[in-house]
Formats: C-alpha cells, sequence, structure tokens
C-alpha cells in the first residue's frame, strides 16, 4: 500500500514539473518579447 502511495505521488511530482516545464519555455519567450516590445514604445516616446 505505502508503495502505490509513494508511485502515485512521485507521478504527481512528475506531472507537476512537466507543467511548470511547459510553462517556463513558453512564458519566458513571451517576457522577452514583451519587454522588447516596452523597450521600442519607450523609444518612440
Amino acid at each position: 500500500m505505502e508503495i502505490f502511495i509513494y508511485e502515485a505521488y512521485l507521478k504527481q511530482v512528475a506531472i507537476y514539473f512537466t507543467y511548470n516545464t511547459i510553462l517556463t519555455i513558453v512564458f519566458i519567450p513571451l517576457v522577452i518579447a514583451d519587454n522588447i516590445s516596452f523597450a521600442t514604445v519607450l523609444k518612440r516616446i
């Protein structure tokens, strides 16, 4: 029983890390692009 709980926990951790990695990969380029567009807006002023 304890082994089963441990395996379920490991799966949850794996899913969590995978989700975080995907979010990071998607989010960082968006932030960089946003900062670039923000900088160009500031230069125009």
